[in-house]
């Protein structure tokens, strides 16, 4: 997202908040992944540590693997995979000042309650279903020991999720406090997702472009373009980052896109989209809106006669002729 791993967006957040150990939990691939992707990054936190757990864990194998990592330690659990569109730190304060054992972000506080005040116990939505139909339940905030209780209360023998576990934790006693969050993204699988994650990187992009990119193009916004990309007569609109060693000629590239390393973009207006990194996109004779395209895939308009629309397109893929 804005030319750089979900996970590099996370843990910016969490330096921001001033989060400097953490503790990365996942099945053996990903932790390899993981790793790899974080190589040169984790020397900015004074921890950090692997732990692998079994294949497609549950919330409460996680909680059991991290727990003897994590001790008394207050700590925010948060999918890798996932971004706030507003500060980490909005979530910590109220752990500060000893006002909750637990935090649980909500999308609706009003449903989350039923009326009641935010200081309470956990309890289910006013509806009948639990909190745990929430797109928000995998994330929480634990306090000092909160965690090991959290652990403890997660039966091995179940796949219990956030919800289920935190109502556990407030029936030992523990207080657990909703706390809105507007603005939670997480990939599920769908392009619209990374779309909006990419929206939500790009929001915190700061300005990065040299004097003669300027002369020779119009910008407008906050625009990151790499010393070793190649931007001429083209108007870039942000917030858009434009990767090492892309090219684009004769373009427009509007707000909320990210084109990646060594793309190429020619004669072709584009806004709302991820341009992979070695895509190109040439000529097409019309705007690309929130569209995504593949690494070292091509789109192109072919001149030739007869005029037809030729398509490849893979299983499960999705095409709109507009």
């Amino acid at each position: 997202m804005a030319n750089r791993p979900i996970i590099h967006h996370v843990l910016d957040g969490f330096r921001a908040a001033s989060i400097r150990e953490l503790i990365v939990v996942g099945d053996s691939d990903t932790v390899v992944a993981v790793r790899a992707c974080l190589d040169g990054y984790g020397h900015r936190f004074e921890r950090l540590e692997y732990v692998e757990s079994g294949p497609s864990p549950d919330v409460g194998a996680t909680l059991r693997s991290i727990a003897p990592a994590v001790g008394d330690s207050p700590c925010l659990l948060q999918p890798a995979d996932g971004l706030f569109g507003e500060p980490v730190a909005s979530l910590v304060p109220s752990l500060d000042q000893g006002a909750a054992d637990m935090i649980v972000p909500v999308a609706d506080l009003t449903d989350a309650l039923g009326g009641a005040d935010e200081d309470v116990h956990f309890r289910s939505h006013r509806n009948g279903s639990s909190a745990r139909d929430d797109p928000t339940a995998a994330l929480a905030v634990f306090g000092p020991g909160a965690l090991r209780r959290a652990s403890e209360v997660a039966t091995p023998s179940e796949q219990a999720d956030l919800a289920v576990i935190a109502e556990r934790v407030a029936a030992t006693g523990a207080t657990v406090r909703f706390q809105l969050v507007e603005s939670w993204r997480r990939y599920n699988g769908h392009g619209a997702d990374l779309l909006e994650l990419n929206r939500v990187a790009l929001e915190g992009l700061t300005t990065d472009v040299c004097p003669s990119v300027r002369s020779e193009n119009r910008i407008e916004g906050r625009v990151s373009i790499h010393p070793a990309a190649s931007v001429h007569t083209s108007v870039i609109v942000g917030p858009t980052v434009i990767g090492e060693g892309a090219m684009v000629d004769n373009a427009y590239i509007g707000p909320y896109t990210s084109v990646g390393a060594g793309a190429r973009i020619e004669g072709t207006e584009i806004e709302r989209s991820i341009i992979s990194p070695g895509a190109s996109v040439l000529y097409v004779g019309g705007r690309l809106v929130s569209s995504l395209v593949g690494r070292n895939a091509r789109v192109f308009r072919d001149f030739s006669l007869p005029r037809a629309m030729r398509l490849w397109v893979g299983d499960d893929d999705e095409v709109a002729l507009c």
